[in-house]
């Protein structure tokens, strides 16, 4: 009897967690780490698309392991990164992404990152210095839907008003 108890307990607790949402946060624990980058998600003859911006080359220099983005930078596949305020208009913006690559079945080519940053949170690196990716993304993609590439060190910006527009290039860049 207590075995079953336990074994309901457990789903329910999945079934909420599941319909709460609280899954997604583990798409984020598995980008702890950078791994080796996920070659059949990207094809480096593939030309950028214009509007592409060059991440510079202090941003890595500057970004260290233990610093809070490195693994954006670092990651295995392109990343999906946008910086949001935890308010009804920010936690709007962070469904209709999720449901957007959900929907189209893009979690393969794409690590998402959702940073929930406060509005007057103050940005500093670990290392002192004023140009780590940290400052950097947040600067360049709080009012965008950034998509990374780590391994061409580029990103391309898309205002977050169109989701319709971030699908469809999310779709056309899969291989990029």
């Amino acid at each position: 009897m207590k075995n079953v108890f336990l074994k309901i307990l457990s789903i329910i607790c999945f079934l909420i967690i599941v319909a709460t949402g609280s899954y997604v946060s583990f798409r984020i624990l598995k980008n702890i780490a950078p791994k080796t980058f996920v070659r059949e998600t990207s094809n480096m003859n593939l030309k950028s698309p214009s509007g592409t911006v060059v991440i510079p080359q202090k941003v890595y220099k500057n970004t260290l392991p233990f610093d809070r983005l490195y693994n954006v930078i670092h990651s295995d596949k392109k990343v999906v990164y946008y910086a949001f305020v935890n308010s009804p208009s920010g936690n709007s913006k962070n469904f209709n992404i999720r449901a957007g690559l959900d929907k189209e079945n893009l979690n393969y080519y794409y690590n998402l990152y959702p940073d929930n940053i406060s509005q007057n949170q103050n940005q500093k690196c670990r290392n002192k210095s004023e140009f780590c990716a940290q400052n950097y993304l947040i600067k360049n993609c709080t009012d965008y839907i950034c998509i990374i590439h780590p391994l061409r060190r580029e990103f391309i910006k898309i205002p977050f008003e169109n989701y319709s527009e971030f699908i469809n290039m999310a779709n056309k860049l899969k291989l990029w």
